[in-house]
């Protein structure tokens, strides 16, 4: 059922054309808890799956991050893994290609799972440094939010206009902001931003310590939004930038 039911999802995207929706990247958000059991009889573990998930040409990258706070509803998951393709297309054929292994890993060892997509937007994007694996991050501050009905437009405008007069660049630990939609996947929090930096202390700097840009948030709470949450991740413990693992794309 499961096989025959994505397949038909992935036929209604191509044949619909939800690509040309997205010009820019696709983001995979994946919540999870790990089952008791990491191994199954036969010897295959999650990590044989995301190894072959690594070389395929559609990924551009993998990360694994844990819950620091959480202000959905709701527990917070043990887990949560980013995958980032290409685009639409890539990510249907990263599908395509990795089903089996996708319904083996989903089934048997990260369970309770939530998986949402994200579309790129690129008008809330500041890179000041690039993540790598030498170089990872994983101290993320995350904002979801909705608009108010009829407010979508103006809001988006506010936000972009506020952020372009915050300054993080001048924090050393301040590695990117990126900015997503999800409006085609779902009407509860149809906005994705966060803010990364390599350090606790960084991120602390940036978002409580210098206010500008959690007040800009709290401007547009008030005015533009029906529901909003915030939640920090941060890397696994004993890893280094949560987890970061560059996808075969990035070898292209």
């Amino acid at each position: 059922f499961f096989f025959e039911t994505f397949s038909i999802m992935l036929k209604f995207l191509a044949l619909f054309g939800v690509v040309a929706l997205c010009s820019g990247s696709v983001l995979m958000e994946v919540s999870f808890d790990l089952a008791l059991q990491q191994e199954s009889e036969t010897g295959y573990t999650a990590s044989h799956t995301v190894e072959e998930y690594l070389k395929d040409s559609n990924l551009l990258w993998l990360r694994y991050l844990n819950t620091l706070v959480s202000g959905s509803h709701g527990a917070a998951p043990m887990r949560t893994a980013m995958m980032e393709f290409t685009d639409y297309a890539g990510w249907t054929k990263f599908e395509s290609t990795n089903m089996e292994r996708t319904h083996i890993l989903y089934d048997l060892f990260w369970i309770n799972w939530k998986r949402v997509l994200w579309e790129d937007n690129a008008a809330l994007t500041v890179k000041a440094k690039e993540r790598s694996e030498e170089s990872p991050g994983g101290y993320m501050y995350l904002f979801r939010y909705a608009f108010k009905d009829g407010k979508a437009k103006e809001g988006s405008h506010f936000i972009e206009s506020k952020l372009k007069g915050i300054d993080m660049k001048s924090n050393d630990g301040f590695l990117e902001r990126r900015g997503f939609t999800n409006g085609l996947w779902q009407d509860e929090y149809t906005n994705l931003m966060w803010v990364e930096f390599s350090s606790m202390e960084s991120l602390s700097k940036s978002v409580y310590e210098d206010a500008a840009f959690v007040d800009a948030l709290k401007e547009a709470k008030e005015k533009y939004f029906s529901k909003y949450a915030t939640s920090i991740m941060v890397p696994s413990a004993g890893s280094q930038g949560g987890q970061f693992f560059q996808g075969g794309a990035s070898e292209k």
